[in-house]
């Protein structure tokens, strides 16, 4: 949240509610959202708490910047 926000109170409810149990069990429930929490699993209920973290993908190496940029240009344009 900047430092300078108008409603600073309101973004504080707003971010406490989507980090809320309730709401990041929705988030992972795989017919609503289905991304995993932020949470802890022993803070969530339902198909959430059963929901695993993405693997992630190791990035390409630096070398490869200049040829994917060129095929970016070509296929999508400036």
């Amino acid at each position: 949240m900047p430092w300078n926000a108008n409603a600073k109170a309101g973004a504080l409810v707003a971010i406490n509610f989507l980090l809320s149990p309730e709401a990041q069990s929705r988030k992972g429930n795989i017919d609503i959202w289905g991304d995993p929490s932020v949470l802890k699993a022993e803070f969530l209920s339902g198909s959430a708490k059963a929901h695993e973290a993405f693997k992630s993908v190791p990035e390409t190496h630096p070398s490869w910047q200049s040829a994917i940029e060129k095929e970016w240009l070509q296929r999508y344009g400036s």
